[in-house]
């Protein structure tokens, strides 16, 4: 059973899980069914999530394998395991066997450890066919030895038996496993064909994890793409293109129009404001695109060049400009507020800047804004995973700031993250097993968070509110990432 702790819709715009559902499919000897958790107990089987395929609950299944993109479903995995009925705590299950892979696997697990009895830690393409392999071989040995069997292989996490894991990197990506298996009118992009350009990102903003745990960078040929997609996808009219850097693909103008002119209309994830030009906006016009993302950052140079963004104010601008004049009628850009060495002046600069970037759009043409302010949140395996969040109270304040200098603006509309959320969302990425033990605890006992911290011992303010020394050992460094982190700390230390 593979399982996405998340919604249908959120799970089948993924194109990491149903990768992983495909492989697992065609792994000789086994056969996976889906999952998905949405949250609402009173629409879903009171045995928890059931198979999408056959209706069965978890506890049917010998292996359920959870694909976890997001650190705020952690909550949403252990749940479905209590829901289910199966111990949740991996030392007193017998069975199933629970696995877990995803981008959170990638930087940091250990929040995840009480439960998962191990994780894939790399690229699903270039670990699930040799796992499965070694699984099938000694799936009639004891859990134990199982478990023992599976941890001397390189990206596999055992918790309790692998010291040191290597995270695994597929070399190169082959055009053939480009495409998404399962095109759905429920997903969030729907009725679409989702296509993966590329993997990576060479730009290596301090605060992206995708920039650093995607490395090295790797991208398709535009002609293999579209000859493979000619050949066993034609009837798709819809395309979505996917990748951790869309704007630096190179012929990506080129490929929107070959699209266009096959009659498909596009769609896409944000892009550098450097990258864009009036010939790529035309291409994205034809192809039926309305809504155009951009994500400065922040509203300051002087913090994009601390964050490592390297956008001009200009550059930015520029690219609002063209996109009203090429026919995007609605613009979205993207903020963070709380970032480290921020002043009070930068905050204030959002709103100020938002207010350059209406009056360049709206002269051209453009209608709507649609303003996205998030709090930082540290990664770990990036150059900021040593810096800390901002207390709940300086977090407020900073959006109130915002708030108030975009309320005189008008055709602007505002989306916000709680900061809340986002403060959890910190803990869990910063964690270690005893966060996730709090984790537990606040789910099987149904007690406030703040209860939860204290059984288990967790000061929130020491994983979150705090500088990180150099010679601390941090709860992921047992990963041996592709970036070392003697590279992460050489880049962070420039900023001192």
């Amino acid at each position: 059973m593979l399982v996405f702790p998340n919604t249908y819709e959120v799970g089948m715009a993924n194109l990491g899980f149903q990768r992983v559902f495909r492989l697992l499919n065609t792994s000789e000897g086994w056969r996976c069914e889906r999952a998905f958790y949405d949250g609402d107990k009173a629409d879903r089987n009171v045995r928890g999530p059931i198979s999408l395929e056959s209706g069965r609950p978890l506890s049917d299944f010998d292996v359920v394998a959870f694909s976890v993109s997001f650190e705020l479903d952690y909550l949403n995995l252990v749940s479905s395991l209590i829901e289910s009925g199966i111990a949740p705590l991996s030392a007193e299950r017998k069975a199933p066997l629970v696995m877990a892979g995803g981008v959170c696997v990638f930087m940091n697990p250990e929040p995840l450890t009480p439960f998962v009895d191990l994780f894939f830690v790399g690229e699903g393409e270039a670990l699930v066919p040799a796992l499965m392999r070694r699984m099938a071989e000694h799936w009639r040995e004891s859990k134990e030895r199982l478990l023992v069997r599976l941890a001397e292989m390189e990206g596999v996490y055992v918790p309790g038996i692998s010291h040191s894991v290597v995270r695994q990197v597929l070399p190169r990506l082959t055009d053939e496993e480009a495409f998404s298996p399962i095109v759905t009118p429920r997903s969030h992009f729907k009725n679409m064909l989702l296509i993966e350009v590329g993997r990576g990102c060479g730009r290596g903003c301090r605060f992206c994890a995708a920039g650093f745990v995607y490395r090295p960078v790797r991208r398709r040929s535009p002609d293999a793409l579209m000859d493979r997609m000619d050949a066993d996808f034609g009837e798709e009219k819809r395309v979505g293109l996917v990748g951790s850097a869309i704007s630096d693909y190179p012929g990506l103008e080129s490929l929107c129009r070959a699209l266009v002119e096959r009659g498909c209309s596009i769609a896409t994830s944000s892009f550098r404001a450097d990258r864009i030009t009036p010939g790529l906006i035309r291409a994205l016009v034809q192809g039926g695109v309305r809504t155009l993302t951009i994500a400065p950052e922040t509203g300051s140079e002087r913090m994009r060049t601390l964050i490592g963004k390297r956008l001009s104010d200009e550059a930015i601008l520029n690219a609002a400009k063209w996109a009203a004049e090429g026919g995007i009628r609605n613009l979205r850009v993207y903020f963070m507020f709380g970032l480290p060495f921020e002043e009070e002046e930068d905050v204030e600069a959002i709103p100020a800047f938002v207010g350059e970037i209406r009056a360049r759009f709206t002269a051209a043409g453009g209608r709507k804004i649609t303003v996205s302010a998030h709090p930082f949140v540290p990664k770990a395996a990036t150059p900021f995973q040593w810096c800390p969040m901002d207390p709940s109270d300086t977090l407020k304040a900073k959006l109130r700031t915002i708030q108030n200098g975009l309320r005189g603006l008008s055709g602007i509309s505002l989306s916000k993250t709680s900061v809340r959320e986002a403060l959890l969302q910190g803990l869990l990425a910063m964690g270690d097993r005893s966060v996730g033990m709090g984790l537990y605890d606040r789910i099987s006992r149904s007690i406030p968070w703040r209860h939860a911290w204290e059984k288990a011992e967790v000061d929130p303010e020491s994983y979150v509110h705090r500088w990180k020394a150099k010679e601390e050992e941090l709860p992921w460094d047992f990963i041996v990432q592709v970036t070392k982190k003697k590279t992460l700390w050489r880049e962070y230390r420039t900023l001192e």
